[in-house]
């Protein structure tokens, strides 16, 4: 496990991801390399995408982007009356270092989003957050909290769009503030 002194978790809009730092980087989903490795930083730029970056030693060991986005109330069908447009920030790619797996990472990255939710929802609005999970993923998001709002097959990967309320993740960073 990574010492604390050396693990970082960093705005990407505060990290110049030079190639040294990615180029080692393998969650086991060539995409989500790919996606670090040649598009995150130009998303960045452009202001298409936000998130956070796990520095270790100087190596990216995990990374989150985010969006804010709209889904059709069609989603929500199950969760009662909503605009035609539902607000949400959503969690565009999230993965961890095969190396980083198990340590908190992934979780300490979503508490990262979760904080960015929270600030969003106060200045702007936002019915909460949401992401396309993968089939290895939907237990872990499932003990977050999160809840299935559809499915979609991609490829060969059955995906599930699963979704947070922002009440509820207002009221977890209000109990780690009284915690504190």
């Amino acid at each position: 496990m990574p010492e604390a002194s050396q693990l970082a978790i960093l705005p990407l809009t505060k990290v110049k991801l030079e190639k040294s730092m990615t180029k080692e980087f393998d969650c086991g989903d060539k995409f989500l390399n790919e996606f670090l490795k040649k598009s995150c930083a130009k998303k960045v730029q452009k202001n298409l995408i936000r998130g956070h970056v796990a520095l270790n030693s100087g190596k990216v060991v995990g990374y989150i982007t985010l969006q804010v986005h709209s889904l059709e109330k069609d989603w929500f069908v199950q969760m009662g009356s909503h605009p035609n447009q539902v607000p949400v920030l959503m969690i565009d790619q999230i993965a961890t270092d095969s190396s980083h797996q198990g340590m908190g990472i992934g979780r300490d990255l979503l508490a990262e989003a979760f904080r960015s939710a929270a600030i969003i929802s106060e200045e702007a609005g936002l019915a909460g957050i949401a992401l396309w999970s993968h089939p290895r993923a939907l237990g872990f998001y499932q003990k977050l909290g999160m809840v299935s709002i559809g499915q979609q097959t991609v490829g060969d990967f059955e995906l599930t769009l699963m979704f947070l309320k922002i009440e509820t993740v207002v009221a977890a960073m209000n109990d780690i503030k009284d915690a504190s």
